[in-house]
C-alpha cells in the first residue's frame, strides 16, 4: 500500500531581531565552554580547491597550523557533497576529465580519470554524484544527425572494487544524480515535453527500473539522512523511499513561505535531518543575494536569518559580509557556521558563528584565506 503524508508550510519563520543596531540580546547568558571539535572549511583559492582545519568549542575557535585538511587540486566544473565525502569533477586542457574524491577526517585526495578513451572535446559534462566506491558521471556528446544528442552516465571506481555498469545510456537530459539504495536517481528533462521524471538505475547493472512522471518547474533532488530522495519544486516538494520508490509525503508550501532550498548553495543535513543551505532571496525583503536558512523536514519550517534582522549595519560593515556561501552545524556546541564571501575583495571569506533561534546571538567571526564552499565538522 501507498502510504502517502500531505502537510501544508503555513509558515516560514523568520529569524526577527527587533533592534538592527545590536548583535543579539541585551543581556545574554554567557557562554559555555561546550565540547571540543573540529571544523574543516573547504575554500577556494587562487583557482584551487583547498582546504582549513579549525579547532573549536563553545567560546573560542582556532585554526590549525601545519599541514592542510587536504592536498590542493584545480577547482571543478561540478562538486558533489554526500554528508562527509565529496566529489569533484573537472576538465583538463586537452578535454580530458578527472575526480578528485576525498573524505573528511582523510588528508589524501583520489585522483580517477573518468574516460580511458580518447579526450573528447565535444563532451560535455552534466551531473556528479557518489557513493562510498563509485563515482557516476552524466555527460553528453553530438550524435550522428545535427540535432542527435547521446546521454550518457559513466560509472567510475573509487578504490580497488568493480566500476559497476561502466556506462549506459539516457533517453532524456540529466539534470541531477543522486546515489542511494544501490541505485541511481536522475532527474531528467525532455525537451519536447517541457516535463521532468526521475529514472531509477541499477547502480550494478545500469539497467532502469522505474520511471517517475514528475510534472514540470522541478528544481532539484536531494537525499535525505535516510536516504530517500526530496524532489524540490517551487511550491512543494515530495519524498520518494528509495527502496519502495513509493511518494511517501507531499508538501505544500503557502505562497510566499516558500524555503527555496531547491536552488539552494551546499546543501547539508544535521544528524537531526533539519536542511542548512544558502537560500536565494531574489533581493526580496535584504539586500543580500544569499542568507543563511534551515529547513526543519519534521516541523515544516523554514528559519530564516537574514543578516539585517540579527547584525548591526556597522558589524555588517566591519565584517564586509557579501554573500552567504556555505551553511553548517555544530552539533556538538549547538552554533550555525555561516561562511561568507567578503564583499569587494574578490576570493576572501570569513565565518560567522551564531545561536539559533529562539535566542540568536552572533558568538565569534573568523577570517578565511579563500571562499568557503563547504563546511564539515567532525
Amino acid at each position: 500500500m501507498n502510504t502517502e503524508r500531505l502537510a501544508v508550510l503555513l509558515l516560514g519563520l523568520l529569524l526577527l531581531a527587533c533592534s538592527t543596531s545590536e548583535d543579539g540580546p541585551a543581556n545574554p547568558p554567557p557562554l559555555e565552554e561546550g565540547v571540543d571539535t573540529r571544523y574543516t572549511i573547504v575554500l577556494s583559492e587562487a583557482g584551487s580547491v583547498t582546504g582549513q582545519d579549525y579547532t573549536a568549542n563553545g567560546l573560542d575557535i582556532n585554526p590549525v597550523n601545519g599541514a592542510t585538511p587536504l592536498e590542493a587540486f584545480a577547482e571543478a566544473a561540478l562538486s558533489f557533497r554526500d554528508q562527509e565525502s565529496f566529489s569533484f569533477l573537472h576538465t583538463l586542457p586537452d578535454c580530458s576529465a578527472e575526480i578528485n574524491f576525498w573524505k573528511t577526517g582523510e588528508t589524501a585526495v583520489q585522483l580517477k580519470s573518468v574516460f580511458q578513451e580518447a579526450p573528447d572535446c565535444e563532451r560535455q559534462l552534466l551531473a556528479l554524484a557518489h557513493n562510498s566506491h563509485t563515482a557516476f558521471v552524466a555527460y553528453s556528446e553530438p550524435g550522428e544527425g545535427p540535432k542527435n544528442i547521446y546521454y550518457r552516465i559513466r560509472s567510475v571506481s573509487l578504490d580497488d572494487s568493480p566500476a559497476g555498469f561502466g556506462e549506459t545510456s539516457l533517453d532524456y537530459l540529466p539534470l541531477r544524480l543522486i546515489s542511494s539504495a544501490s541505485r541511481i536517481f536522475v532527474l531528467t528533462f525532455d525537451f519536447g515535453t517541457g516535463k521532468n521524471a526521475l529514472e531509477v538505475i541499477d547502480s550494478a547493472t545500469g539497467h532502469t527500473l522505474h520511471q517517475m512522471d514528475l510534472g514540470t518547474e522541478v528544481l532539484s533532488i536531494l537525499k535525505n539522512p535516510d536516504g530517500n530522495i526530496l524532489v524540490s519544486y517551487t511550491s512543494r516538494h515530495l519524498e520518494v523511499d528509495a527502496n519502495s520508490l513509493e511518494t511517501i509525503s507531499r508538501v505544500q508550501y503557502t505562497s510566499g513561505k516558500e524555503p527555496r532550498f531547491g536552488d539552494a548553495i551546499a546543501p547539508y543535513f544535521d544528524p537531526k535531518g533539519r536542511l542548512y543551505y544558502a537560500m536565494p532571496t531574489n533581493l526580496e525583503n535584504s539586500n543580500y543575494d544569499h542568507i543563511p536558512a534551515v529547513y526543519d523536514f519534521a516541523n515544516h519550517t523554514a528559519y530564516l536569518y537574514y543578516y539585517e534582522n540579527f547584525l548591526s549595519e556597522e558589524t555588517r560593515s566591519l565584517y564586509n559580509i557579501g554573500d552567504t556561501m556555505a551553511v553548517g552545524f555544530d552539533h556538538h556546541n549547538g552554533y550555525i557556521l555561516i561562511g561568507y564571501r567578503k564583499s569587494g575583495t574578490g576570493d576572501k571569506g570569513g565565518l560567522l558563528r551564531i545561536k539559533p533561534i529562539p535566542d540568536p546571538r552572533l558568538i565569534d567571526k573568523t577570517e578565511l584565506h579563500g571562499l568557503p564552499l563547504h563546511i564539515a565538522v567532525q
